[in-house]
């Protein structure tokens, strides 16, 4: 009898941890949703207000539109699955956190500056190119930032745990995440592979329309 009490009594604090891990996942989702949103909401003012901005944003255009397939997929590469290969490397640091949220604003304001600088010359021809060319891949990043950032931040607080308190880590989730990390920057490749084509071959055609 004593034997099931502290059974049932154990089950119930494995529920109840599940419960707060589950609770503080959603949280940390929402939180970086909402700093990508401000992301995007800062690039888009910083384009409307600031000229220096608005000038590197219409260069960075017009080179990309300009550029071959491998330039252009060398500049996504970089700026895509670079941002999402430091946010998989900053989860294996106590300093995780800061990256983590940081990196989804800046690649909002990147977002909201070039969709604005698109509008702004192209008009109705550059909203064509913002929702076939660049807001597609943008959603799906930034669900690939958002879910590797919350893998990041996990791993990066049970480090800050075992160097605070000396808890032990757990093996199995290190490795389902290196796992996981591996699998989302292989797909942001491909990806990139795929919206470099894209304004490579159609990218000058829609916005001449």
């Amino acid at each position: 009898m004593q034997k099931n009490i502290t059974l049932n009594i154990r089950d119930l604090k494995i529920k109840g941890d599940d419960f707060k891990n589950s609770l503080y996942s959603n949280q940390i989702r929402i939180l970086i949703v909402l700093i990508y949103l401000a992301g995007l909401w800062l690039g888009t003012i910083l384009y409307i207000k600031n000229n220096s901005v608005s000038s590197i944003a219409q260069s960075s255009l017009d080179y990309m539109i300009n550029a071959d397939y491998i330039k252009i997929f060398s500049i996504l590469v970089a700026a895509k699955a670079g941002t999402i290969a430091t946010i998989f490397i900053s989860g294996f640091s106590a300093c995780g956190l800061l990256p983590c949220i940081g990196l989804p604003c800046i690649f909002g304001i990147i977002c909201g500056t070039l969709n604005s600088c698109i509008y702004s010359s192209y008009r109705l021809n550059g909203v064509f190119f913002s929702l076939i060319i660049i807001i597609p891949f943008a959603v799906v990043t930034s669900l690939l930032i958002t879910a590797l950032s919350d893998n990041a931040i996990n791993l990066s607080k049970q480090l800050m745990k075992s160097l605070a308190f000396g808890e032990g880590g757990k093996r199995g989730e290190a490795k389902t995440y290196i796992y996981s990390g591996v699998i989302i920057i292989i797909i942001e490749c491909v990806i990139d592979l795929l919206q470099a084509f894209l304004i490579s071959k159609a990218g000058e055609f829609i916005l001449s329309i």
